[in-house]
């Protein structure tokens, strides 16, 4: 049960971007041991080379850490930098003089070789597509897969 999960024990993995990881395990793995305690007998792993964060325990406990985890990476405050050439700067200017980027609570600040947004993580990825897309002219868009959730997806096609 423990290891795969069944009879109302769960098993739930999470993608975790290297740049919000040190906060959400936190100093000394305080973030860690709390989430543990708030939502005992829940037990958190966090695997350092997968950016994976597993979650084991009965299945309610289980939902409510996870949505306590993922609310606590897109809230963490981070700063992102993109390289730019002058074409970029250029485009990136005549945008910010239009309020074409944007639209959240981001710190934007655009030099001749870079950009440099600071703010919630949620936020700071959106408006960063949003930069890329000015950039480029092209929107990516990404969806995250643990493997098993790859692997679960890969079968059904």
């Amino acid at each position: 049960k423990t290891l795969f999960g069944g009879d109302g024990f769960t098993v739930e993995k999470m993608f975790v971007p290297n740049t919000v990881m040190g906060a959400i395990i936190g100093k000394g793995g305080k973030n860690i041991s709390k989430y543990e305690s708030d939502f005992d007998p829940v037990m958190v792993t966090m695997h350092s080379l997968s950016f994976c964060l597993s979650i084991r325990g009965p299945s309610d406990q289980v939902e409510l850490c996870r949505r306590k985890i993922a609310k606590d990476i897109v809230e963490c405050k981070v700063t992102e930098s993109i390289q730019i050439d002058t074409e970029a700067f250029s485009k990136l200017s005549q945008a910010a003089q239009t309020s074409a980027i944007g639209g959240l609570p981001v710190n934007l600040n655009v030099s001749q070789t870079s950009v440099r947004l600071r703010g919630a993580f949620g936020d700071v990825q959106e408006v960063m597509k949003q930069v890329k897309e000015l950039i480029t002219g092209t929107c990516v868009a990404e969806i995250f897969l643990t493997p098993d959730h790859f692997e679960k997806t890969s079968k059904a096609v």
